[in-house]
């Protein structure tokens, strides 16, 4: 890992630990609320902020090149009036350089939207719509519509989660330098879904299937507003992240 990387994962950890009391949102490792990778139907409150940084062993495909890279999102995720959450993403692939002469690292910017349609009830699940990288290289774009819905069992709250992505872009939306119908495999396509379920008030244990493989993880509450989160992808490549919560208001 390059000196930058561990600056980035330093100065994360710094913010984590100044931040103010928070609180503690269930966000995934892609920098949205989630499990794992894939979304749930939750959105962060108005003037949360949430700020983390995670490590994701094989999971990054550039184009249409069969090779996979390690890579470390990094992201700022800002809930905005009541049910809107908005999330911007800047990911570093530390093994893979741009086209041309440029050494390592590749970074690639993601700017993502959800929506809280509706609210979970006693009857009901809650249900949120969204889109990842909306614009540019768009090479995680997906626009996906999920369910959430919190089952008591034995006095455990677990929630359940299902979802649907489809392609909506086909290509690469707002490329200018001729690149926009290169071919482009983009992520979470199909049906995915998953369980998050509480083993303490402090430790939760979740599992997904996220359109291609199966992932499981479990997240842990260090401080309040605080989460580490560990997770084995397709039950064999290691990925990591904390996060760190706040309120403005």
């Amino acid at each position: 890992m390059a000196i930058f990387e561990i600056f980035e994962i330093l100065v994360i950890l710094a913010i984590c630990v100044l931040l103010p009391a928070g609180v503690c949102a269930d966000i995934a490792l892609s920098g949205t609320s989630g499990l794992i990778t894939i979304p749930t139907a939750n959105v962060l409150d108005d003037g949360d902020i949430n700020i983390g940084i995670s490590y994701l062993r094989q999971s990054y495909q550039h184009l249409d090149k069969p090779e996979t890279y390690d890579m470390i999102p990094l992201w700022v995720s800002v809930g905005y009036l009541p049910s809107l959450e908005l999330s911007a993403r800047l990911t570093t692939i530390p093994k893979l350089s741009r086209a041309g002469a440029d050494p390592p690292p590749y970074r690639d910017g993601m700017l993502s939207f959800q929506w809280k349609v509706l609210e979970e009830s006693r009857r009901l699940p809650a249900v949120a719509i969204g889109a990842r990288d909306v614009y540019g290289f768009a090479l995680f774009n997906t626009l996906y519509l999920v369910f959430s819905k919190h089952i008591s069992i034995h006095r455990a709250r677990v929630g359940v989660h299902l979802g649907r992505g489809v392609d909506w872009m086909g290509g690469r939306y707002g490329v200018v330098d001729g690149g926009k119908t290169i071919p482009t495999t983009h992520r979470m396509i199909g049906t995915f879904g998953g369980i998050g379920i509480p083993i303490t008030r402090t430790v939760d244990v979740n599992l997904e299937y996220d359109t291609t493989k199966l992932n499981f993880g479990a997240r842990v509450q260090l401080l309040s507003g605080i989460q580490l989160q560990i997770a084995l992808l397709g039950g064999k490549h290691l990925a990591a992240g904390i996060h760190a919560g706040f309120n403005l208001k």
